[in-house]
């Protein structure tokens, strides 16, 4: 609570009045006074309304222009891939990512392989684990830049140890694929004058908990268009926030795990992620806000799909499955089926993308088609064909 001091003055002598001296002139127009004063008064009034007027038509002019612009909204459960598309739109649209997005990330990794490093060294038994007492004490701070370098080296000394790479292996179906690639790395990354490459930025997975509004300027077949792409979290418990979003909506981008057939929600165990993402899509494209807007399905990490129906059945998740162990085509027409079938209306196209969001060339190409089929469609409503 601050202290309150007051400046000391010397008392004012009060005299007797001089009726012989002559008022003040400004005392002479004391009856003028209030009719200057309310004059100036109103045009200080008047400008201050003409300039919040300005201030309100030139917002007006901004969201009338902006809800005119094509927006399309992407959807799709949480750890899809989603927000790895829209850092492609930014490497390949935008401008690339800020300095400060990489310092931010580059800590953000650091402390998701730290913790990481925690959980699997509390699977282990306490003698096994004695070398990495650093780590195990350290505690995170996210006012810190940088992770001291002795505990940078220990995280490299749990990764290249045996028993710590079988438990990691063990449970590596609860972390983000890519974190061996950055543990691999460790010692690179966790460098202080290291700073995040693009591929790193893509590599890196991180829930999504807000709506933002993603506005890019996009050339395609030598015309510029801005397109607005509204980016979702596709946890369960935040799906209600979806639906004031469905209005004014001019495509759809769902974006699917192809490789989750076989693994469950990071928020509910005992839910199999291709099963959530093919009923989450019934209700989105059979949705009545949403039957008029274009629909396109990313089948997204299509390279681990690629591996991993080789070792992993898919009719061991889903019975009705025919296909032979490590045929791709028959797995992806498989999943294909199951989404087109939740359609109701039959006449109603939707465009089908096997994507890999970590790719910037695919994904430079896939964009463009995806951004061509929706202005297309957007030209023939306006000519009524």
């Amino acid at each position: 609570m601050g202290i309150c001091t007051s400046k000391s003055t010397k008392p004012r002598q009060i005299s007797q009045p001089n009726l012989h001296k002559q008022p003040p002139k400004s005392a002479l127009t004391d009856q003028r006074a209030p009719e200057i004063n309310k004059v100036i008064v109103n045009d200080k009034e008047q400008k201050l309304h003409q300039d919040i007027e300005k201030y309100l038509q030139k917002e007006k002019e901004i969201y009338d222009k902006e809800r005119n612009e094509p927006r399309i909204l992407i959807l799709g459960p949480s750890d899809s891939g989603k927000s790895t598309f829209l850092k492609q739109l930014k490497i390949i649209h935008g401008n690339g990512f800020t300095k400060q997005e990489l310092i931010v990330t580059k800590k953000s990794l650091l402390f998701n392989l730290f913790g990481i490093a925690q959980y699997v060294l509390k699977e282990l038994p306490s003698e096994d684990i004695v070398a990495f007492e650093p780590l195990m004490s350290y505690t995170r701070n996210l006012a810190i830049t940088q992770i001291p370098p002795n505990i940078i080296h220990n995280l490299w000394e749990f990764w290249n140890h045996p028993l710590c790479k079988q438990k990691y292996l063990e449970l590596n179906s609860l972390f983000p694929h890519t974190s061996g690639h950055f543990f691999d790395r460790i010692l690179q990354i966790g460098a202080e004058d290291y700073e995040m490459t693009p591929d790193d930025m893509l590599l890196f997975r991180a829930v999504t908990q807000q709506i933002s509004d993603n506005v890019f300027e996009i050339n395609n077949r030598n015309e510029k268009h801005r397109l607005h792409f509204i980016d979702v979290s596709g946890l369960k418990y935040h799906r209600k926030r979806w639906i004031p979003y469905f209005q004014d909506v001019l495509a759809i981008i769902f974006v699917v795990d192809l490789s989750g057939y076989d693994l469950m929600l990071s928020e509910s165990k005992d839910i199999n992620r291709m099963v959530d993402a093919i009923e989450l899509f019934h209700h989105i494209i059979n949705h009545p806000l949403l039957l008029k807007p274009d629909m396109i399905l990313f089948f997204n990490k299509t390279d681990l799909f690629t591996v991993k129906v080789n070792t992993s059945p898919i009719q061991m998740h889903f019975p009705d499955y025919t296909g032979q162990l490590g045929d791709i085509e028959a797995g992806i027409t498989f999943f294909t089926d199951k989404f087109r079938n939740q359609c109701r209306n039959k006449a109603k196209h939707i465009s089908i993308h096997r994507t890999c969001c970590t790719d910037t060339s695919l994904m430079n190409r896939i964009i463009n088609d995806v951004v061509y089929l929706i202005l297309k469609n957007v030209v023939q409503d306006m000519v009524g064909l």
